[in-house]
């Protein structure tokens, strides 16, 4: 005969809505990627329009990083000037 607690019992009910939440975020996190793929792909734009675009989003999501923790992320050889905030 099994004896099981409640404990238990709440302890493996935990992990499995645990379980369940990181499934949800991961298809989340997978379905946003494929749709920026998409949109990327099929953006009626010129190619070196959309770079220019990913470009100053990609240095602006950067210098909000930098802010938001501090310090230098462009590696141990910081260069001071790499490293200012800039607000557009």
């Amino acid at each position: 005969m099994i004896v099981v607690r409640k404990s238990q019992i709440q302890e493996l009910e935990k992990k499995r809505k645990r379980s369940n939440l990181n499934m949800l975020l991961s298809g989340l996190l997978i379905g946003a990627s494929i749709g920026a793929i998409v949109a990327l792909l099929l953006a009626p734009n010129e190619g070196i329009e959309t770079r220019t675009k990913i470009s100053s989003g990609a240095k602006s999501i950067s210098g909000r990083c930098k802010a938001l923790f501090g310090g230098c992320c462009c590696g141990d050889d910081c260069d001071q000037d790499c490293c200012e905030v800039t607000e557009e």
